[in-house]
């Protein structure tokens, strides 16, 4: 499984060189011009690079028309499609209006498309419904996954419910491939609530990459990944794109946080 690594732009050097797997956002190329032609190097020197819709952090997605003109210009290796949070119905309309779009303009990029629903149930339908779409080459699975499911329950930590939430999708999905004989696209995880997940999703042979701030948030806290996981619940504030770390023991913490995650993809 191939992990991307989420951190400010002052430390992309730092820190996003240590994978050759990136997940960019659209909305802070025009903030931060280094930003966009760090990546566009990166995909120069051949790495691989997914451009999000920015729907995390803006809370809508970018518009299409903004997204592949920024693709294009780029020439990234895939790129997401917009959707609405929650909503799998919304996001489908969406998507076909971005297929339909990206046609026109005679777009060859791969097309990712993400997961939405209110319910477990909603999440699995609509999941199986992008696995049959020919135009959308890879899926992702959120880890906001805040429903209630059989996975989840009992557990009082709100990490650990997102954390199992997705591994019992990841199970449900995987069960249905097995009965049915289907073929599963390439997956990516979207975010981590708790890196210890990875432990158990690199074992799935079409879940493909997972990208997270994780490394970089919890160690520019001091706070470092065990074995069994972080040492708390998540930090759930955004990251900010514009900061950096002010003394070495973050640094550290950083790059064993990296490590970490690193192990626990590692076959």
């Amino acid at each position: 499984m191939k992990l991307g690594i989420i951190c400010p732009v002052k430390h992309l050097q730092d820190f996003a060189t240590q994978s050759d797997f990136h997940l960019i956002l659209p909305h802070l190329y025009n903030e931060f011009p280094e930003y966009k032609e760090f990546y566009r190097e990166r995909i120069k020197q051949g790495d691989f690079v997914l451009q999000d819709n920015s729907i995390f952090e803006a809370g809508t997605s970018l518009d299409c028309h903004y997204l592949l003109e920024q693709a294009e210009d780029l020439g990234v290796s895939e790129m997401a499609a917009p959707e609405v949070l929650g909503d799998a119905d919304e996001s489908k309309k969406l998507l076909v209006k971005f297929l339909d779009y990206r046609e026109t303009m005679g777009s060859k990029i791969p097309v990712f498309a993400t997961v939405q629903g209110k319910t477990f149930q909603d999440m699995l339908d609509y999941f199986f419904e992008l696995n049959g779409i020919d135009e959308v080459s890879t899926i992702g699975i959120p880890s906001d996954t805040d429903y209630v499911s059989s996975y989840s329950y009992g557990y009082l930590s709100p990490t650990l419910k997102k954390v199992f939430n997705r591994l019992g999708l990841v199970q449900e999905i995987e069960k249905t491939r097995l009965i049915g004989n289907i073929e599963i696209k390439p997956v990516h995880l979207l975010g981590l609530g708790d890196g210890v997940e990875l432990q158990r999703q690199k074992y799935i042979s079409w879940i493909r990459s997972c990208d997270s701030s994780t490394a970089y948030v919890h160690g520019a806290e001091g706070i470092c990944y065990g074995m069994r996981g972080l040492p708390c619940e998540k930090i759930t504030d955004k990251l900010d794109f514009g900061s950096s770390l002010g003394r070495q023991l973050q640094f550290h913490a950083v790059h064993y946080n990296i490590q970490m995650l690193k192990q626990f993809v590692k076959m």
